[in-house]
């Protein structure tokens, strides 16, 4: 019986070379945490967690260490279920937490599902895990309660299986994860609870038109027709979760549920405020007739919680004549001031108001790095077609150009980009920054868009050399090549055209602090860019600032 480690190779590699070997089985260890699976091997194999791996590598310890297989019994699954070590988790990065996910979590671990008998050794069934085995038991549910209840929207269907998800386990206690209790960033609202989703009483509906007003007011998502769409704080959509990436000080959300139970309700709040904030609903008692709508506010204000920290909570609708719980997770992030990623000039000379949420008692001071013209490369693609850009292993070719940029030590911000302006519609650019390190390239950054407005911007880089790759992903029909223009920064100094100033810098939570910004001098036809900071006079704020961005 042989003792293998897990990594590296496919586990049934390992199985077969030791029954090429001549061996009688085998047990399989992980060296770190990380999932236990059930698969057809070509010898009797168990596979150990790192746990109960670490007895038997003491073990082996011993001169005379022997192993035998005997016969067991099936026992129990123990405590179940539990989230899977690889399973993604929050938060989402798009929305900068205003948005929770992941929504909830489904079985897909060691799933018995059709396979292909090429790859499974003849077998047309094998034991499979992932997202491609979680998703179908969505889309099945999702299927049958389409079926139960057709005039249901997508996201009536979605909340209703958010909503009635739980997060305890067979026995009682909170789901884990690597031995710890979950949170809203492993499993969402919870594992799925099919029969409890077909009648949740209340759902939380949205439209097309709020998901745009929700893509429009997140800052990194791509955009279209936003000039016409009013925008609101992404925290904003009526979805059955709560999540706000930055309190700065305190913030109101509003939800609107609406009755599908086909019977008059009345629902008393259940409120877990998260730690460090306080919470207040209003109403706290909602009475609703059948396919009736509900508003209600939830004022949130920091009280202690820790800057820059994810706590988590929940609020549960209860209607105790009829059994029904409808719970939403929530998630809130404190923040010392809360500014916009970007704003935008087009003047060679002008101004510009900025706005700075604030969080905390003190001074604000904000400073900037900039104004400085682009740097503009040029690269001849062609062949969009002609294979996809390996982002393990970058090369040039045909349709992929490199650009290099040094960084000093030292420097405030890196950025690389292109513009839609200079290209024909239909042409679509995608971008991948590596530094170089002594191991080999180190993915630092990408931009991969559905057109040519692609950006990549690092705060405070390594010092170093940088290779940007620009790989062409698709042109209009009738171009085959086409001359690409990239252009780069690398902000250290304050230059003389930009001035930046406020009239009052006290800070309070829940405040606002103006700032004033001027520029002049800018030649015509060019893109440049400045970097706001902030800070309280004594430090500078991580993960906080505003690129200013001038296309004249």
């Amino acid at each position: 019986i042989v003792v293998c480690d897990q990594g590296i190779n496919p586990r049934t590699d390992k199985s077969k070379v030791v029954q090429q070997a001549g061996g009688a089985g085998m047990l399989l260890l992980n060296p770190g945490r990380a999932a236990v699976n059930s698969d057809f091997h070509f010898v009797p194999t168990i596979h150990l967690d790192n746990t109960a791996g670490a007895v038997v590598r003491k073990y082996l310890t011993n001169s005379d260490a022997r192993a035998s297989f005997t016969a067991g019994k099936l026992n129990a699954a123990g405590k179940t279920p539990t989230v899977a070590p690889f399973s993604s988790r929050g938060p989402g990065k798009v929305s900068h937490g205003d948005l929770l996910k992941p929504d909830v979590m489904a079985p897909g671990a060691d799933i018995l599902a059709a396979i292909s008998p090429v790859t499974g050794k003849g077998n047309g069934y094998g034991l499979m895990s992932g997202t491609s085995m979680a998703s179908p038991h969505i889309a099945g549910i999702a299927a049958l309660l389409r079926t139960l209840h057709p005039k249901w929207s997508p996201m009536a269907i979605k909340s209703s299986m958010m909503t009635t998800a739980g997060n305890v386990d067979n026995e009682g206690d909170i789901i884990q994860r690597k031995g710890a209790d979950a949170n809203p960033f492993d499993l969402g609202a919870g594992l799925i609870r099919p029969g409890s989703a077909f009648d949740p009483g209340l759902i939380y509906d949205s439209t097309a038109s709020d998901w745009q007003r929700f893509v429009c007011a997140t800052e990194d998502a791509p955009k279209y027709n936003c000039h016409s769409v009013a925008h609101e704080d992404p925290s904003s959509l009526n979805y059955p979760s709560i999540a706000i990436g930055d309190i700065p000080g305190e913030q109101t959300v509003t939800r609107r549920v609406t009755n599908v139970s086909g019977k008059t309700s009345y629902y008393e709040l259940e409120l877990e405020a998260p730690s460090g904030f306080s919470a207040v609903v209003t109403p706290d008692h909602l009475m609703i007739g059948p396919g009736e709508h509900a508003d209600f506010k939830v004022r949130f204000a920091r009280t202690t919680a820790e800057f820059d920290t994810f706590e988590f909570g929940s609020l549960t609708w209860v209607d105790k004549q009829y059994g029904y719980k409808v719970r939403s997770p929530i998630a809130l992030r404190a923040t010392k001031v809360t500014a916009p990623n970007e704003i935008r000039a087009a003047d060679t000379a002008g101004s510009r108001t900025l706005v700075v949420d604030t969080g905390f008692l003190g001074n604000l001071k904000a400073s900037v790095t900039g104004l400085a013209p682009g740097n503009m490369q040029e690269l001849t693609l062609s062949d969009p077609d002609g294979g996809l850009f390996d982002i393990r292993n970058p090369k040039t070719g045909p349709h992929t150009g490199k650009v290099e940029m040094e960084v000093p030590d030292g420097a405030k911000v890196m950025k690389f980009a292109a513009y839609n302006t200079d290209y024909k519609v239909g042409t679509d650019l995608d971008m991948y920054a590596y530094l170089k390190t002594d191991s080999g390239l180190m993915l630092v950054g990408k931009s991969a868009g559905p057109d040519s407005d692609e950006a990549i911007i690092v705060i405070t880089p390594e010092g170093g050399t940088y290779e940007i790759y620009v790989d062409l992903f698709s042109l209009p029909d009738s171009q085959r090549i086409a001359d690409i223009k990239t252009y780069s920064w690398v902000l250290t100094t304050v230059t003389s055209n930009i001035k930046l100033s406020t009239r009052k810098d006290i800070a309070l939570p829940g405040g606002k602090v103006t700032f004033d910004i001027v520029w002049w001098g800018l030649e015509p036809n060019k893109h440049y860019l400045a970097f706001i900071d902030y800070g309280d006079g004594k430090t500078t704020f991580d993960d906080t600032g505003t690129s200013f961005r001038v296309d004249t």
